[in-house]
């Protein structure tokens, strides 16, 4: 198992790598935030879309397996920025409790 998650790491660094093509991009942080609410492609793609709209963001990665959402940011952008923004979209991230609203309208697979 830690093979096949050591191997997935690699593999988004280098996609990241790849998706990101100015000279910024080697101040990258990735960042790994628990997201156990995560269950269907539905969630992935709500969370992916709620931390992409923070600019910065260059590439979410939300495995549903370890129920991790892997963050590449720039540094303008903080973890807790990250935390916030999933929690805002209806799912506990880290220790960040999810916004109540957010969780009521999302799609009763997602619950």
């Amino acid at each position: 198992m830690k093979l096949f998650r050591n191997l997935a790491l690699i593999l988004f660094v280098v996609v990241l790598a790849a998706a990101c093509e100015k000279k910024e991009t080697t101040d990258l942080i990735v960042d790994e935030i628990s997201v156990p609410g995560a269950t269907c492609e539905m969630c992935q793609a709500t969370i992916s879309a709620s931390v992409k709209k923070l600019d910065g963001v260059k590439i979410v990665d939300v495995d549903l397996t370890r129920k991790v959402a892997t963050i590449g940011h720039l540094p303008s952008v903080s973890k807790a920025d990250l935390q916030k923004a999933i929690a805002a979209s209806g799912y506990h991230a880290d220790d960040v409790v999810k916004d109540s609203t957010a969780y009521e309208n999302l799609p009763e697979c997602c619950k």
